[in-house]
């Protein structure tokens, strides 16, 4: 098996891969790689991607195949730009508002706040009396009134530590973990029996499995319950759901905090009083428990971040890891509930009957949803976001951080004793990139460093070339040709989950099935002056084209060089991955 290493190629460098094979070559000032002659149909998957681990500004590069005359001379190339694909319209997210451009602005907001103030953690309220006071100090009642500081301005905008607005709301229900807390303005929306069965579900999985995979709330408030609010304050911001590290705040210093746990949920509006779209009673009460699951990441992830390890109120890491190891919350949450497990290579009928579709749509709709926008655009910033980023690319980075996260835990935690969903193993990872180690690493350091914590010594360019082939392959390659394990998605058959999910209800969220559509190159159809694309490419993006013969595969070669024809310079982080499929 050729090595899945880095190659530099020079001007002899050969794909000469078997079925199932990858490898991954470094663009150099020379290079151009070969694919060899055959008699059969052969198809190969061709990743131009960027491996840089910071953020950075675009590089533009030209992507080039070409048949190689019997003198084995290269063709001359005419250069052209492949047209944009035409894609279906999606059904519109409620929360399309939030998750493109609301939250990383509130979150930005509340750690400027809090820096410009010099505050510090809340101290913890220590049983039979502390350091200080509790602003609800008991464990709340069913039926008692709450009187709670919203970090949302009273025109609806962010006011964070600023806001003087208050929620009146009353407990619902009581678990031993939770309290779901209703604001009155929304009272009678979801019955007793609606609570009842939303406590169920976050007591009998949120909790459990939110507490195995990144640990557990510190109780900062001694009531021992973390309130989960549902109020229109979520709806005004457009929102599912947040949390803030606001409420980890002292009232002095931010007079907004509520100096504990709480999780702002989304209320029923189907009249759209409240927010930026109608929302219905059953979109609320299927939602919620996953929403739960999501949240509840964040809130764990902040307060281990902020209060291990001399962190601070700037430490939770960046967005697309932090979103990523939420939306990871949202499927181990989904996982269990259905009785599975990772690594069973499911799709959306293995979620079980009778209630395959509730299931889909509380756990994990948002998850696919944002694959989804990350592989119908894989070259438009996913992950290392640096501002100002525009409409969609949040989207793209949770989609990103998600299926990476998924990929990785089945590469390197799959071994071992069995825990709740995965393994002990892939619990013990996720928790370990919570905190991020002793330093508080963040982004690709983090991701780097829990592998190392484990023997698995990668740099983040050679994780990312090993990634970066799997979306294009999961689920897609014969089933009679062994693939590279690194192509695969041990817990996800990746086309059959939209393709299910599409037959099964969610036609007009996937209207498209499978969202990745590399770029079709046919070897013996390409003009004798060959194949050209330009790709501009941003730090852990990738182009995708699939390279294949008809009835026979002729000698090509394909190249990678600047937008001006040049070779691109020595030390470049820009790789080609090829795959033969079959």
């Amino acid at each position: 098996m050729m090595p899945t290493g880095f190659e530099t190629p020079g001007p002899g460098a050969v794909a000469d891969l078997q079925a199932g094979e990858f490898t991954t070559f470094t663009v150099s000032r020379t290079g151009s790689i070969e694919i060899p002659a055959a008699s059969e149909t052969r198809s190969y998957l061709v990743i131009v991607h960027d491996d840089r681990s910071e953020p950075g500004g675009a590089i533009d590069v030209v992507f080039q195949a070409s048949r190689v005359p019997a003198a084995g001379r290269f063709n001359d190339l005419a250069r052209s730009v492949q047209p944009p694909e035409v894609r279906s319209q999606a059904a519109r997210d409620p929360f399309a508002h939030w998750f493109e451009e609301g939250e990383n602005a509130f979150r930005r907001q509340a750690v400027e706040r809090l820096r410009r103030v010099g505050a510090r953690p809340v101290a913890a309220v220590r049983p039979g009396g502390g350091a200080r006071a509790s602003l609800n100090p008991n464990i709340p009642t069913v039926g008692q009134l709450l009187a709670l500081r919203s970090p949302v301005g009273g025109d609806g905008g962010l006011a964070t530590c600023t806001s003087t607005s208050r929620v009146v709301a009353r407990v619902r229900a009581v678990g031993p973990h939770f309290a779901l807390v209703e604001d009155t303005l929304v009272a009678g929306a979801l019955t007793q029996a609606d609570y009842a069965e939303i406590l169920s579900q976050v007591e009998g999985v949120s909790w459990p499995v939110d507490s195995a995979y990144f640990g557990t709330p510190r109780d900062l408030d001694g009531n021992g319950r973390v309130l989960a609010l549902v109020t229109p304050e979520v709806n005004r911001l457009g929102a599912a759901g947040f949390f803030t590290v606001t409420d980890l705040a002292p009232a002095a210093d931010c007079p907004a905090s509520n100096e504990g746990e709480i999780l702002w949920l989304i209320a029923p509006d189907p009249a759209r009083q409240f927010g930026f779209d109608p929302i219905p009673i059953g979109l609320v009460k299927t939602r919620l428990a996953g929403i739960v699951s999501h949240e509840l990441q964040h809130l764990i992830h902040a307060e281990r971040r902020v209060f291990e390890a001399g962190g601070d109120f700037d430490s939770p890491d960046e967005l697309w890891l932090n979103e990523g190891l939420s939306h990871i919350a949202e499927e181990v949450s989904g996982f269990y509930d259905a009785g599975r497990h990772t690594g069973e290579d499911l799709a959306f009928d293995d979620l079980g009957e009778p209630a395959t579709q509730e299931r889909f749509s509380r756990y994990h709709l948002s998850d696919f949803r944002f694959v989804r926008d990350y592989l119908q655009n894989p070259r438009a910033v996913p992950a290392l976001l640096d501002d100002p980023v525009t409409r969609g690319q949040l989207r793209r980075a949770r989609g990103f951080g998600y299926l990476f996260l998924r990929w990785l835990a089945d590469q390197y935690a799959s071994e071992g004793a069995p825990g709740l969903v995965g393994t002990l193993e892939e619990e013990a990872l996720f928790r370990d990139l919570t905190v991020g180690g002793a330093t508080l690493l963040r982004s690709t350091q983090n991701v780097v460093a829990a592998l190392a914590r484990r023997g698995e010594v990668h740099t983040w360019a050679e994780l990312f070339s090993d990634y970066v082939g799997m979306p294009g392959v999961d689920g897609v390659a014969d089933a009679d040709i062994p693939l590279d394990g690194k192509l695969e998605l041990a817990s996800w058959n990746l086309p059959q989950v939209y393709e299910n999910a599409r037959a099964n209800g969610f036609a007009l969220d996937f209207p498209d099935g499978f969202p990745l559509r590399p770029t079709l190159v046919l070897l013996r159809t390409i003009p004798a002056s060959g194949f050209s694309a330009q790709v501009r490419l941003l730090p852990t993006t990738g182009a995708y084209f699939r390279v294949e013969g008809l009835s026979e595969t002729p000698l090509s070669r394909i190249s990678v060089t600047s937008s001006t024809g040049s070779s691109l310079p020595s030390g470049n982080e820009i790789r080609v991955t090829i795959v033969r499929t079959f």
